[in-house]
């Protein structure tokens, strides 16, 4: 759409007939205000008076400046170098100027407006990159106040790699990850597993579940607990079929589980409040014992293809991802 620089309009007035183009007023043309430059030029003042590098910098995006006004183009890019020029700054641009392999269905949480962990961590590390090669007295610099903190930001970025995890193999294999004390807890509705993969199935296996899933139909229930990596309940039925399990004794968790044959319903509830997505398919809820507190809730649709599958309640995931980050800063004796 920005390439259409050209009005042109045909108009019909009093019986005459008038082709009227116009080449000045092009399409989403970028610009940038005269503010900008007295801001951006204090700014860069400051910085120079404590020794600081300022550098200007383009996080990638992809989506339609008629639905979304800041998205990324060439032109603003164009815009952005010419502009770095005039205020003697280096500029780099993660969309056009270096590739990180932005994937933006898996990298962005909203189809390209907004990158997720994923697409920050792949451009955070091209950024690590160029600093190291532009600025290589950057190193050997050692902050005692990042090493300190270092430890919890590592736990909770696996917390939030699990929660952005959309690959059913690779989310099995995080569960299995060391040192994690995590009850999972596992139940299906509607077709559930039966439309699952072979390598899905497999993957099942491997985490050391003892159903045979090539015999699931869509009318089976399953529900199952693995507390610590240690399977303490797995059940199929060809009926509904419900579990209770005591995660401590202040602690109770109702698994609830029905395919479509079979009633079509799935709960995970903790103390009576329900954490499943209750969606078809494998609906799973990991709770850190740790923390006492759950840490991830999803569902795998083995129907479904598209962009929406897994299926999370974003809201719900942003509160455990906040809880469980001041859990972390409050107890930083449980990061082992």
């Amino acid at each position: 759409m920005e390439n259409r620089n050209t009005i042109l309009s045909h108009l019909y007035m009093d019986g005459v007939y008038n082709e009227i183009e116009d080449r000045h007023n092009p399409l989403f043309a970028p610009t940038i205000h005269e503010e900008t430059y007295r801001y951006l030029s204090a700014i860069k003042s400051v910085c120079e008076q404590h020794g600081a590098n300022l550098i200007l910098i383009k996080i990638p995006n992809s989506a339609y400046p008629q639905t979304y006004e800041a998205t990324w183009t060439r032109k603003k890019h164009d815009l952005a170098v010419e502009f770095a020029k005039k205020m003697g700054l280096p500029f780099i641009d993660f969309k056009y100027d270096i590739d990180c392999g932005i994937d933006y269905s898996r990298d962005s949480w909203d189809g390209g407006g907004h990158l997720n962990l994923n697409g920050t961590l792949k451009v955070t590390d091209a950024l690590g990159k160029w600093i190291s090669l532009n600025y290589p007295e950057f190193i050997n610099h050692k902050n005692k106040t990042i090493e300190q903190k270092l430890p919890l930001y590592k736990e909770l970025k696996w917390t939030c790699e699990l929660q952005l995890e959309n690959d059913f193999l690779e989310y099995l294999s995080k569960l299995s990850a060391p040192n994690k004390e995590l009850v999972v807890f596992f139940s299906i509705q509607d077709t559930g597993l039966a439309e699952s993969k072979e390598d899905e199935k497999q993957a099942l296996s491997s985490y050391g579940f003892k159903t045979n899933f090539h015999e699931i139909s869509y009318g089976d229930s399953f529900i199952a607990v693995v507390d610590n990596g240690i399977i303490r309940y797995e059940c199929t039925s060809n009926r509904e079929q419900s579990h209770s399990y005591l995660i401590d004794e202040n602690t109770k968790v109702n698994l609830y589980s029905a395919g479509w044959e079979c009633a079509n319903g799935t709960s995970i509830s903790i103390n009576n409040i329900e954490n499943a997505i209750r969606w078809r398919g494998l609906n799973i809820v990991v709770y850190d014992k740790t923390a006492n507190m759950v840490i991830d809730s999803v569902c795998f649709d083995f129907l479904d293809s598209t962009i929406n599958n897994p299926r999370r309640d974003n809201h719900a995931i942003n509160k455990m991802r906040f809880d469980y980050q001041y859990y972390l800063y409050e107890h930083p004796e449980a990061v082992k």
